[in-house]
């Protein structure tokens, strides 16, 4: 049996090794000139010098690993699509994002005020939300998005109002849904959408307005964990506080980009967070 075992393991540690080879062999023959690949078991990491910085980015090997071992006849397939996947991170990165044309792109998004601290993020555009939330603007593109900055909008000779403008009304058109989950006497409605920005509906008043003419319990409550999901909770009670300050908490371990671990108390147009804290934490 463990002998079989042994087989087995070396059978997919030959397979790894294949693909390593191969992911290499495919970018280096599609990457630009200047660009460097380092395949390292469970990553591979490419490397560039932009204006005399070196950057560096790291992309997981893991997922590929199981497409292919899953669908062995798929191999080939999977690899190359693998490929355009990186040349898509690599175009974005070399490419000079630019906002002309772009209006229909551009969106908010939101981060904790302590983002707003990092060196590189000072030239950033931003707008006030919260004591905890800074609303900041990306320009969205088929690899991601960029987060926009004083330059690019002086050079689209934008106001900072038509760019917020622009931004809440592409976010508003977009559409999204919400799934409620009964937990006791608490109601916890999940808001997500395919854009990537549901969180920023919070900056949407019409939908914490007509949740909060609606609600049946004591309190209403909201979170931003991270950027794929809104949360807005119909609370009875106290207890329905503690249970979305958990919920929350949870959440924002788990985004890729985590926004806020606190939630928020949403009274009369109003945000305000709040902490819980256990009994056995006190004093």
């Amino acid at each position: 049996m463990s002998y079989n075992h042994d087989q087995e393991q070396s059978h997919d540690e030959k397979g790894r090794e294949s693909i390593q080879k191969r992911v290499k062999e495919l970018l280096e023959r599609e990457l630009p000139v200047g660009w460097s690949c380092l395949v390292d078991g469970e990553q591979i990491t490419l490397q560039v010098a932009i204006e005399g910085e070196i950057h560096e980015r790291s992309i997981p090997l893991q997922s590929l690993y199981k497409q292919v071992e899953d669908s062995p006849d798929n191999r080939r397939e999977l690899l190359y699509r693998y490929i355009q996947h990186i040349m898509a991170a690599v175009k974005g990165a070399t490419d000079t994002p630019t906002l002309a044309g772009n209006e229909q792109h551009v969106y908010p998004v939101l981060r904790h005020s302590s983002f707003f601290d990092h060196p590189k993020a000072k030239t950033l555009l931003t707008h006030p939300h919260t004591a905890e939330t800074k609303i900041a603007y990306a320009l969205d593109r088929e690899d991601g998005y960029v987060l926009l900055d004083e330059k690019m909008l002086q050079e689209a000779e934008w106001s900072k109002e038509q760019l917020h403008d622009l931004a809440m009304d592409n976010l508003e058109a977009s559409p999204y849904t919400i799934k409620a989950d009964q937990v006791g006497e608490h109601v916890l409605y999940f808001l997500n959408s395919q854009d990537g920005y549901a969180a920023s509906r919070i900056l949407i008043p019409s939908i914490l307005h007509e949740f909060e003419g609606k609600k049946k319990g004591k309190l209403l409550g909201t979170a931003i964990p991270h950027q794929d999901v809104m949360i807005i909770g119909d609370l009875a009670n106290d207890k329905g506080a503690q249970l979305l300050a958990q919920v929350t908490h949870h959440f924002a371990s788990k985004g890729d980009v985590p926004i806020c671990p606190l939630p928020f108390i949403y009274q009369q147009g109003e945000l305000e967070t709040y902490l819980v804290v256990s009994p056995n934490q006190k004093g």
